[in-house]
């Protein structure tokens, strides 16, 4: 069953539920008021009878019609004890015990009946007298109460029925689209359609989650497609590294193999053979480190980096480096990134320092050199897998040093940038400082 339909049909049962006690409450007061006229005029009608009889013995004879003040009580012309009207019945005996208006069957008929007690007669009798009126009238017209208050009632659930379809139809048509626009997405498996919105209420708050959860995938989707456009090229450039060192180690083989070289050729073979093997090596450990960035499989720990570096620079490198600036990160990573740094520094420059200082919540590493700096060109290329600057691709390293470096620090919530310098290269990296991390560096600009 439809959830509209579930809802209409709820509402339809509260609806009816709620009518029918109505019903009943009114019913019930309707009866209660038709009883209570009737005793009083039954009531009205016995004290009547009451001023009318001054004592006389009338024996126990009806009548038909109610006595009024200026008539005086007549006998009942009419032998038939069915007669349809009010009776009035004498008891001179008495026994007939006095009571309230209750409900009594007459000759087959329903009465409503009072007995009321007269004043002590001349012989000292107790009297009552009984009235009497059929409850034909009242039960037709309470029947008829009952067959309209059902009818409504009826009418009622059968109204609230049809409008709560149309309501509930109208509030979840936004659903009915929501759920369309997700078989388009599912069917055509893009995530860039989006829900129509446009209401302030659940439904539409539902609308906007979904486009925002829509949103997700959609960026998802084009960093997967991002990541593995990177893995192609990424593979493609490491082939073509591993096979220039390769290439270059089978020919020197193949020469040592071939010819009988003099002594110095050989030694010369065997060091380029050297070369090409070490190239491999940083080649093969550069890729290890990408793999263990981007698998992001390490362990996060408390890293000071003070204390850090150090343990990696020597005294004449390292400048203002406060202790108790603590981050959170892998130390193997962390100190990978800083090595690459000072390493690249010290290859390129002739002189490297490094500062470290507390910044807007994050520790702040500078590592310049006094080099002959980097090209505007090649500024940001820097940072790319494998690529290294023209006049830099003699120099020993495979291009991945940077790289790396950038990675380790975006891991961990950080940065890693080239920055502005008088002379030389000078780059700087900023990560997140621990929760609760003591700094006792001043903060400066």
């Amino acid at each position: 069953m439809r959830l509209q339909t579930r809802i209409a049909l709820a509402a339809a049962a509260v609806v009816l539920g709620a009518v029918a006690l109505f019903a009943v409450g009114a019913y019930v007061l309707i009866s209660e008021r038709a009883y209570d006229r009737l005793d009083r005029s039954l009531g009205e009608t016995a004290d009547q009878v009451t001023r009318e009889l001054s004592g006389p013995d009338l024996g126990g004879r009806d009548f038909t019609e109610p006595p009024t003040p200026s008539a005086p009580v007549q006998p009942s012309r009419s032998a038939d004890p069915d007669a349809a009207g009010t009776r009035v019945e004498l008891d001179p005996s008495g026994s007939t015990p006095p009571s309230g208006p209750r409900t009594v069957v007459l000759d087959g008929e329903r009465y409503r009946l009072l007995v009321r007690a007269l004043e002590t007669g001349a012989d000292g009798g107790r009297r009552t007298v009984a009235v009497a009126r059929p409850l034909t009238d009242v039960e037709r017209t309470l029947d008829e109460v009952a067959l309209g208050l059902a009818v409504a009632a009826l009418v009622a659930a059968l109204l609230a029925t049809g409008l709560a379809l149309v309501i509930v139809r109208r509030a979840l048509r936004p659903l009915t689209e929501a759920q369309r626009a997700a078989d388009r997405v599912a069917d055509s498996q893009d995530p860039s359609m989006r829900v129509p919105e446009g209401r302030a209420d659940e439904v539409g708050g539902l609308a906007r989650a979904m486009n925002r959860m829509l949103g997700r995938l959609e960026d998802a989707q084009g960093r997967l497609r991002s990541t593995l456009a990177e893995q192609r090229r990424f593979a493609a450039d490491a082939s073509h590294e591993m096979r220039t060192p390769l290439t270059a180690l089978r020919g020197e083989i193949d020469t040592l193999r071939a010819h009988d070289l003099p002594p110095a050729d050989r030694e010369a073979a065997l060091a380029d053979m050297a070369e090409a093997v070490e190239r491999m090596d940083r080649l093969v450990a550069g890729l290890l480190g990408l793999a263990r960035v981007d698998g992001d499989d390490a362990g996060a720990e408390p890293i000071d980096l003070g204390e850090l570096l150090g343990e990696l620079t020597d005294v004449d490198e390292l400048g203002e480096a406060p202790d108790g600036l603590v981050v959170v990160g892998d130390p193997a990573a962390v100190r990978g990134m800083l090595v690459n740094l000072l390493d690249n520094g010290r290859r390129h420059g002739g002189r490297v320092q490094v500062t470290l200082r507390a910044e807007d919540g994050e520790a702040v590493v500078r590592v310049s050199d006094d080099g002959p700096g980097i090209a505007e060109a090649d500024r940001e290329r820097i940072f790319d897998r494998f690529y290294r600057a023209a006049g830099r691709r003699s120099s020993p390293g495979a291009g991945l040093g940077l790289p790396i470096a950038r990675a380790t620090a975006e891991r961990w919530g950080g940065t890693l940038a080239l920055q502005p310098s008088d002379e030389g290269t000078a780059f700087e990296v900023r990560l997140p400082l621990a929760r609760g991390a003591v700094s006792s560096a001043r903060s400066s600009p």
